[in-house]
């Protein structure tokens, strides 16, 4: 038990000892207010530190803590919080919630809450994320689709952890669903405002989704780096950090959630395996699926960059080349001040089948964005 861990379970205790109830309710909001501001002040946002207790304690705890944030900004709001903090935390749809001391689900409130407590106490300070110099309502619709692909994450979260193919198809559905429906595509092909383009290295947090951790990272290594973007694991393992310039970092995030989607709804249409001897080897398969369409992927991406560049000095003359070295060297510069002991870990595929399944989906997978690099032309 460490420093943190001790002082939650002295405070209920002395609490109820002292005060009873009153006591213990008047202490813990204290503290869920508290660890609160101090992981927000660490660059967690709201909707990351509610997906951390959702995942980690349960979705009861997660209500819990959006409620939390909403009455905790409601308080302090105008005390130099970061606008868009406040903003975000405005925006939790979870009613109001407080303690009962007289209620049936008193003993169970209380052991979550603690629980909350304790998880908020050990989340390390995060990344600081950094955005380019875009307009207001530019920053407002970046925002919009990094919820949307929150969403769609969440339903290829639930689609992976199912052992329904029915499930799985429904989920799958309904992210593409999500994708076609704001035409992300599109929205990261667009002509960028004048005023973004000589915006500073940006930096940005995505969030993987267990199962297959590393094999997503993978994948989303091989966007970023076909994107002159760099990307890195931390040490929370589910969290990458990716820097590079706005408008390739917009397409990384579009291009790594189309190409999940569509990974994930082939990988789930082959059902459950097993082995000769019966016993399931589903995750093998899995794993295998995601690490083969990663590295196929890698490849297509490679050769249809190679493609793109020669194509863009035809149409618009040599001045491209240093706008696209100048992308990638500022974003190796960027990790390498973020990250300066950085290590590496391989990621190695068990089941044939599934290697095989996995390069034979990322041939068939649908390379939708294509970068427009007009503008960036001196």
């Amino acid at each position: 038990m460490d420093d943190a861990d001790e002082r939650i379970g002295l405070l209920v205790t002395g609490a109820s000892i002292v005060g009873g109830r009153n006591a213990v309710a008047r202490d813990l909001h204290r503290e869920l207010e508290e660890s609160i501001r101090v992981v927000a002040a660490g660059h967690w946002r709201p909707g990351e530190i509610v997906r951390q207790v959702r995942r980690r304690i349960g979705a009861r705890a997660g209500d819990i803590t959006a409620a939390m944030i909403r009455q905790t900004w409601h308080r302090h709001g105008g005390d130099g919080t970061d606008p868009q903090w406040a903003d975000e935390a405005s925006t939790m749809t979870a009613p109001r919630w407080r303690l009962d001391e007289t209620g049936a689900t008193w003993a169970s409130d209380v052991a979550v809450a603690v629980k909350i407590v304790g998880l908020l106490s050990h989340l390390p300070a995060l990344p600081e994320c950094r955005a380019g110099d875009g307009s207001a309502g530019q920053r407002a619709d970046t925002s919009a689709k990094a919820r949307m692909l929150e969403k769609v994450r969440h339903l290829l979260w639930k689609a992976e952890s199912t052992e329904f193919p029915g499930e799985a198809d429904a989920f799958t559905a309904k992210a593409q669903e999500l994708l076609a429906r704001h035409s992300i595509d599109g929205a990261a092909l667009g002509t960028k405002d004048s005023a973004r383009r000589r915006s500073s290295v940006a930096v940005r947090r995505i969030w993987l989704e267990n199962p297959y951790l590393s094999a997503k990272a993978q994948l989303l290594q091989a966007v970023a780096t076909a994107n002159r973007c760099r990307s890195v694991i931390t040490k929370l393992e589910e969290l990458a950090v990716v820097a590079g310039h706005d408008d390739d970092l917009d397409t990384v995030e579009t291009l790594f959630t189309s190409l999940l989607v569509q990974a994930t709804a082939r990988m789930t249409a082959a059902g459950p395996k097993t082995d000769s001897f019966g016993r399931s080897r589903t995750r093998a398969f899995r794993h295998s699926f995601l690490v083969a369409f990663a590295v196929r992927i890698g490849h297509r991406l490679r050769e249809a960059g190679e493609t793109s560049v020669v194509e863009g000095v035809a149409a618009y003359g040599d001045g491209l080349l240093p706008v696209l070295a100048s992308r990638s060297s500022a974003a190796d510069d960027t990790i390498d001040e973020l990250f300066p002991h950085l290590g590496t870990y391989r990621v190695s595929a068990t089941d044939s089948g599934g290697w095989i399944a996995g390069t034979v989906a990322a041939d068939h997978a649908q390379l939708g964005i294509r970068p427009q690099l007009a503008h960036e032309v001196p």
